[in-house]
């Protein structure tokens, strides 16, 4: 499976609770989908010492947002001081066509929607804030018939997780 067993219960809560508010359910589902590529990453690439953190060192991380140059990106073709070939990006798990799409929705710097560091650094702060308060039924959010503009982001997130899911089988 791609998702981690340690992880199953909460992609059950993004699901049940979370799935008609856009950027809360990717603020859930990102941060496991980076994981989830970690693991992989470390598994085919034979760095099992980054699946984790570590004190006072840097792992590998989807986007490097902000200090690409101080740790392992997984969504670059090659790692490593020397250069050595990201398996990961090879057509026997995710091959050009994923890889493009992964690094389209995570890792584009300024052309892309780049979710996690989207989420991460407030830029969708007040769709995120829009959407609690729909779950929370505010007055406020009632009147105004919220409805994000960002479902978008909730379709490719879907599609991106049965992808991954169907790679992994």
């Amino acid at each position: 499976s791609f998702i981690p067993r340690s992880h199953y219960n909460l992609l059950k809560i993004a699901f049940d609770i979370y799935i008609d508010t856009p950027v809360c359910f990717a603020a859930i589902i990102s941060p496991i989908i980076e994981h989830s590529l970690r693991l992989i990453w470390c598994d085919l690439n034979k760095r099992q010492h980054d699946k984790i953190a570590h004190s006072n060192s840097y792992y590998v991380t989807l986007d490097g947002h902000g200090q690409r140059d101080k740790h392992e990106m997984l969504l670059k073709p090659t790692y490593g001081k020397v250069g050595e070939k990201n398996k990961m990006v090879q057509d026997t798990f995710l091959g050009g066509t994923a890889f493009a799409l992964l690094t389209d929705l995570f890792a584009s710097s300024g052309s892309g929607p780049n979710i996690r560091s989207t989420i991460c650094h407030g830029s969708w702060e007040k769709y995120m804030l829009m959407e609690i308060m729909m779950l929370e039924n505010t007055e406020e959010v009632k009147m105004k018939k919220f409805r994000s503009p960002l479902k978008d982001v909730l379709y490719i997130l879907l599609a991106t997780l049965h992808f991954l899911q169907c790679r992994c089988v």
